[in-house]
């Protein structure tokens, strides 16, 4: 069984490009800008619009993970 692709939220915003996402999101570019430089997370719902958007190439784990990755080193 092959585990499916998934994208990193970065490479999502990368391949979508900021400013048509964050137009689909309703949300400003800069916010985007901030989730794709580990600056700040997207909020519950929004990753789950963020998802949906993605056809689940983008997961729960794909958006968050970096940033629980990131504490441990703090």
């Amino acid at each position: 069984m092959s585990k499916k692709k998934t994208l990193t939220l970065r490479e999502f915003i990368e391949h979508l490009g900021a400013g048509k996402l964050a137009m689909q999101l309703n949300v400003s570019r800069q916010a985007v800008a901030q989730w794709a430089n580990f600056k700040a997370a997207p909020k519950p719902a929004t990753a789950a619009e963020i998802i949906e958007l993605s056809y689940g190439l983008v997961t729960w784990e794909s958006i968050y993970q970096p940033y629980v990755n990131m504490m441990g080193e703090a």
